[in-house]
């Protein structure tokens, strides 16, 4: 039975991702005039031009390249905004577990576009998103950044829709964080065990989707280790499955600083170290290429990588320029129907067989718990925070709802200890005096 159940979700899983992959047939360019043109700059470049095409520091995603005029990209985060300079630019977004809960391809397709076009519009030729990690955990602090929800099959697809949506722009996707970067405490050290089944089932799918049906053009591995190697450092998982199994002709770029040995890095298959470029450095890698330890073609492979994904974008003959953003509406319309159609509706059934718990009346009086509903995040914090124009808190909307504002009592906070909860100190009886 257990087979049976296996081959039918594995069935279901194949459908969703021939669904994703039907959204656009959008590809860069690829063939041999893109493969001449790297071939042709990679035989002219000597190996400390080749090392340090492995590596950025000083702001860029892949390396500029002044012996070919190559000026390299500029990536922007990401989830929820294109963020420029620590603020949106354009639209905020309704975060990807709300786009997850739509269970829409048409919404994500219309958001990668939004989010493509505001991309390129601000001058970037990169965006660092989709991010599909699994709500493995409920402490996973990154959550709100993920489309894929509980489900490797909903991740699956709708990150290749969106992956699709930003590339038909002109700007190069890049999926994170692989792999099973599902808990953000202990990130740098975490070390996640698995069996090759689960890690295939489960954590693998979306990746390998955005792979096989939105040639996304770079995926970003995390800090985490899975099974004692870190993620960047793992040629299990690039080299054998990604780049190996799944025919990956992109890029893998580093997580900030993910790198923690040079060698083990540059064998497994990272091809960016960023953004400080500390490990794949002419130093640390040259004694290993000599040695033989670290053959050549490892090597010139993170270079043709990388020169790939400028030339198939045209990046190699101009960058994308920023200027005004003239149709704010596209971004604005997308984010309206994200959060529209991601609204879960709960039945409203009458309570101990009295009326329906809503609507409140206007006269009822309500206790307000908790500094979040009068502060609540908006946006994840980090690289995917996104400022909101204007945002109604939860302590707010329920005052200006109530006949008397006097009515909605709010309360930072909450004991499991009645005798120790501001809720019980306030409202016990007066002359009676706690236990």
């Amino acid at each position: 039975m257990s087979m049976i159940k296996q081959g039918l979700g594995l069935s279901l899983l194949a459908l969703g991702i021939a669904q994703a992959g039907s959204v656009f047939a959008v590809t860069p360019m690829t063939g041999n005039e893109v493969e001449a043109r790297v071939g042709a700059m990679l035989d002219n470049m000597t190996q400390s031009e080749k090392i340090n095409f492995s590596r950025v520091d000083d702001g860029r995603m892949i390396p500029k390249l002044d012996k070919f005029n190559l000026q390299g990209t500029v990536a922007y985060d990401s989830a929820m905004g294109v963020l420029v300079g620590g603020k949106t630019f354009g639209a905020q977004y309704p975060s990807p577990s709300a786009l997850a809960a739509t269970w829409s391809i048409n919404r994500a397709k219309e958001f990668g576009l939004a989010i493509g076009y505001e991309t390129r519009i601000a001058g970037g030729q990169q965006m660092l998103s989709p991010a599909i990690n699994l709500y493995r955990t409920p402490f996973n602090g990154r959550a709100a950044e993920y489309m894929s929800g509980e489900d490797p099959f909903l991740g699956a697809v709708l990150a290749p829709a969106v992956t699709n949506g930003i590339q038909v722009q002109g700007v190069q996707a890049t999926a994170k964080h692989y792999l099973m970067n599902e808990q953000e405490a202990n990130r740098h050290y975490l070390d996640v065990k698995i069996d090759e089944r689960a890690m295939q089932e489960l954590y693998l799918p979306g990746f390998e989707s955005l792979v096989k049906n939105a040639n996304i053009a770079s995926i970003m591995c995390g800090y985490n280790k899975i099974n004692g190697e870190y993620a960047c450092e793992n040629h299990h998982l690039i080299t054998d499955i990604l780049k190996g199994q799944w025919g990956f002709q992109g890029n893998v770029m580093s997580d900030f600083n993910s790198v923690q040995d040079a060698f083990k890095g540059a064998w497994a298959g990272t091809d960016i170290d960023m953004p400080s470029g500390l490990q794949f450095t002419e130093a640390k890698l040259l004694p290993y290429v000599w040695n033989g330890q670290l053959h050549q073609s490892v090597i010139d492979d993170k270079v043709r990588r990388n020169l790939r994904a400028l030339v198939s974008y045209g990046f190699d003959k101009g960058i994308n320029k920023a200027q005004p953003l003239e149709h704010r509406e596209y971004g604005q319309l997308a984010a309206l129907n994200v959060a529209r159609e991601s609204i879960v509706l709960l039945r409203n059934q009458p309570v101990d067989g009295n009326k329906p718990l809503l609507p409140l009346s206007r006269n009822a009086k309500i206790a307000v718990i908790g500094d979040l509903a009068m502060q609540t995040p908006t946006a994840p914090f980090g690289t995917a925070y996104s400022a909101p124009a204007s945002y109604v808190t939860e302590l707010s909307g329920l005052k200006q709802l109530a006949s008397n504002t006097s009515n909605v009592e709010y309360l930072s906070q909450m004991s499991l200890n009645p005798k120790s909860s501001v809720w019980y100190r306030v409202r016990r009886a007066p002359g009676i005096s706690p236990a």
